[in-house]
């Protein structure tokens, strides 16, 4: 018998499980380009290592390369892969899943924010994963105002050279006569 509701599940789900094998394929395929291309002398290979990244789309688990980076005596290892793309993320969790996971946790408790998380998404966390990732980005928006309020206090902050030839402000849709 066919349920409108449980094909339109169905198809969601396969088109995030497809979504995630692509974003695999991009991943590894970029990340063979750069293995090709890099400053030889300057990044050595070192291997390959698994990672898995949380997306709004499920879990994707890629293999990227890493390497050895020697600046002077010391050494470093790099991902020269996650430098390129900029993968921003918050432990193992994307940007855009941070986001979703802020939005949800605004209106409700960490409990119902994870349970309406895992129904919207591909990805299951629970209340404390909430409430790590509203800590850690509070944490980072914090650390980014205390900066601000540094180059304020050391009169390193540019002001603003945007002119305009006119300022609205308003209120439930109306307009405020300036005072």
């Amino acid at each position: 018998e066919l349920n409108f509701n449980d094909l339109e599940k169905k198809m969601y789900e396969f088109m995030c499980k497809t979504g995630c094998f692509l974003l695999k394929l991009i991943l590894e395929h970029r990340d063979k380009e750069i293995l090709r291309n890099r400053d030889k002398k300057k990044y050595r290979h070192k291997g390959y290592k698994r990672d898995c990244i949380k997306t709004i789309m499920g879990e994707v688990e890629y293999t990227r390369s890493i390497y050895e980076l020697k600046e002077g005596e010391s050494k470093r290892y790099v991902f020269l892969l996650n430098e390129e793309i900029e993968i921003s993320k918050v432990g193992k969790i994307t940007a855009n899943l941070s986001e979703k996971i802020i939005g949800v946790a605004c209106e409700n408790s960490y409990r119902v924010s994870a349970q309406n998380i895992s129904k919207l998404t591909q990805q299951s966390i629970s209340h404390e994963g909430v409430r790590r990732v509203v800590l850690e980005i509070g944490q980072k928006i914090l650390n980014k105002e205390k900066e601000k309020a540094e180059l304020y206090k050391d009169q390193k902050l540019v002001a603003g050279s945007k002119e305009t030839p006119a300022l609205f402000e308003e209120s439930d849709g109306l307009w405020i006569s300036l005072q």
